[in-house]
């Protein structure tokens, strides 16, 4: 299964020290994992911005370590026109088939209206499949 990663989700473990990827990996047979260009550039302005709490901006850091360590494929926003980083991870799953890991309530409705699987945190513990 390929899964786009998105910003809240990457930044789990360094927020909740929760590890997600063994715990997708426990659910899902051989997953591939996916960010979107964006994202990075997110967790990227997040770890340096200095008005957040030092927790978020370590998350974040944490989150773009995880990236190079795991190999995680960073996919390129420029073939796509986006108003904002949930729409170009909408366009993209819907266009290559991709699983999205949210926790965002708004954007799993979407995805959900758009019949998109989703992969969320449930009770600040274990990785599920909605």
């Amino acid at each position: 299964m390929k899964i786009i990663l998105d910003t809240n989700f990457l930044m789990i473990p360094g927020m909740l020290k929760v590890d997600v990827f063994s715990q997708i990996r426990e659910i899902v047979p051989d997953p591939k994992f996916y960010v979107v260009d964006e994202t990075v550039k997110e967790l990227k302005k997040i770890s340096n911005d200095k008005s957040l709490k030092q927790t978020h901006r370590e998350a974040a850091k944490l989150a773009l370590i995880f990236i190079n360590k795991f190999n995680i494929r960073v996919l390129s926003s420029k073939t796509t026109s986006f108003k904002n980083v949930d729409e170009l991870i909408l366009k993209i799953a819907k266009k290559g088939g991709f699983a999205v890991a949210t926790q965002d309530q708004a954007f799993k409705r979407v995805l959900k209206e758009n019949n998109i699987q989703i992969l969320i945190l449930r009770q600040k513990k274990y990785v599920k499949l909605a």
